[in-house]
């Protein structure tokens, strides 16, 4: 799967003359060869393998169009068949990976998947979540020239300077830079509880639901969720009824974890001193995870360290709507990350010259934040558009969009699918804006919605 973004003033007709004027064509002997290995092996040659004439403009600006204009279109080539319509599908199935390869090239916006069946489909929006990002070419180009050394041993200068960087913006002592967040929040839950203690925890909150169990099953730390409120909070009154009483028939409440944003929704300020005045009253550590922590200090207008300075530990995923390929980091006090670290090792989180993640991380942290407001307001645009074609939509505060679709859920996923919409099959069904979404974009996915209201 390959994944690329329109770029302004692309059009159909510039992409058509830039496909035929770089292509190349191969010598007769070569081209002959190469059809033998397609009609053997039922494989598509490469693009710079493909010859591309004149002639061939009029199919490139289709199918261009297609994908500009986000049509789905899929392709079968029957490889039994030899005869005129064998050769011109597969001519077909050769263009569509010209263009694709063109696209990738000129920043077009398209998946396409091939199989031994020659089948293709393109796709322009993808609404499942803001993981979904690729690197800006920017980043990539940090990621090229970034120095590298061994981080196990401590020796990667970038990654080195990526968590001094969030350390010092977060307001804590040192960080320490993992594959995921799923490992960044694992290491905190792992460092502040022993084996046996508990931590408390929403009902819905990711490291709870969607994280594999792995406090418990790697950490034998038991949870103990509670409901999530409307606003994204827990109870605090339930929190403190939570708290187990010093009795060796308990397991010991260790822990309070929240996260912010949760489910889109933004943790107010004053939320959260009082969470940080009843764990240090009861003697809890405090962690956040803070997989969308830019969003919501976007969303307050503040720094980031007015969210953090009430935590104990916070966790930071560059790899959502900041646009990095991958990475998150955790940041605590001096003997937490010693011990996170250790535990790190132990977890196989140990990345050796991790100087290029770390340099997009650094990269996204200098470039792409403030632009997080245009993710919001997108999200807003979408969420207004879809509430006055009468579908119930949740309020929005940051880049998510939550919509009740109820039985229809599956049916509208594949209807979105053949407009080159992505999005998921659940009945609550939600939406994330990112970098890679336009408000163009989102009008076809009000436009789409309006349609399956009608079909």
């Amino acid at each position: 799967m390959r994944t690329m973004t329109v770029g302004p003033g692309i059009t159909p007709g510039l992409l058509t003359l830039q496909i035929a004027a770089n292509a190349t064509t191969p010598k007769r002997s070569r081209a002959r060869r190469i059809a033998r290995h397609y009609r053997r092996w039922g494989i598509t040659p490469r693009p710079e393998n493909v010859a591309v004439t004149l002639r061939s403009r009029r199919e490139i600006f289709i199918i261009v169009r297609w994908i500009m204009h986000g049509h789905f279109r899929t392709v079968y080539l029957p490889f039994s068949y030899k005869g005129s319509e064998y050769r011109e599908r597969r001519r077909l199935i050769i263009m569509y990976r010209v263009v694709s390869n063109a696209l990738l090239q000129a920043k077009g916006c398209m998946h396409y998947r091939s199989s031994t069946s020659g089948s293709f489909f393109v796709t322009v929006i993808d609404l499942r979540s803001d993981t979904v990002t690729l690197p800006t070419a920017g980043m990539l180009d940090a990621m090229a020239r970034a120095p590298v050394g061994d981080d196990v041993y401590g020796e990667d200068p970038t990654v080195n300077l990526l968590e001094a960087t969030l350390a010092g913006r977060l307001g804590f002592d040192a960080a320490l830079f993992v594959p995921s967040g799923t490992m960044s929040n694992l290491l905190a839950l792992m460092a502040h509880c022993e084996r046996g203690d508990e931590y408390i925890v929403g009902q819905q909150a990711h490291t709870y639901k969607y994280e594999g169990g792995g406090a418990a099953v790697l950490g034998s730390i038991q949870p103990q969720p509670l409901e999530v409120q409307a606003d994204g909070s827990l109870d605090l009154q339930q929190v403190l009824d939570a708290i187990k009483p010093d009795d060796f028939h308990f397991a010991r409440t260790r822990l309070l974890a929240l996260e912010n944003t949760m489910q889109g929704k933004v943790l107010p300020l004053d939320y959260l001193a009082a969470a940080r005045t009843l764990t240090l009253e009861k003697g809890l550590a405090l962690h956040l995870d803070g997989a969308r922590l830019y969003n919501a200090a976007v969303r307050l207008g503040v720094d980031v360290h007015e969210i953090t300075r009430h935590f104990d530990s916070v966790s930071v995923c560059l790899s959502k709507g900041l646009g990095a390929p991958i990475g998150s980091v955790l940041c605590g006090s001096q003997p937490l990350i010693a011990k996170a670290r250790r535990l790190r090792k132990m977890l196989g989180g140990g990345m050796r010259q991790a100087g290029g993640l770390a340099a997009a991380g650094l990269y996204a942290l200098d470039h792409q934040v403030e632009r997080l407001a245009d993710d919001h307001a997108n999200a807003a645009f979408l969420a207004e558009g879809l509430s006055g074609l009468g579908y119930s939509v949740e309020p929005v505060q940051t880049n998510m969009v939550y919509v009740q679709i109820g039985e229809r859920a599956a049916s509208l996923k594949a209807f979105c699918a053949e407009r080159g919409i992505v999005l998921t099959a659940a009945s609550r069904l939600r939406m994330v804006t990112h970098l890679h979404v336009s408000r163009a974009q989102i009008e076809q996915v009000i436009a789409a919605f309006a349609a399956f209201e009608h079909s």
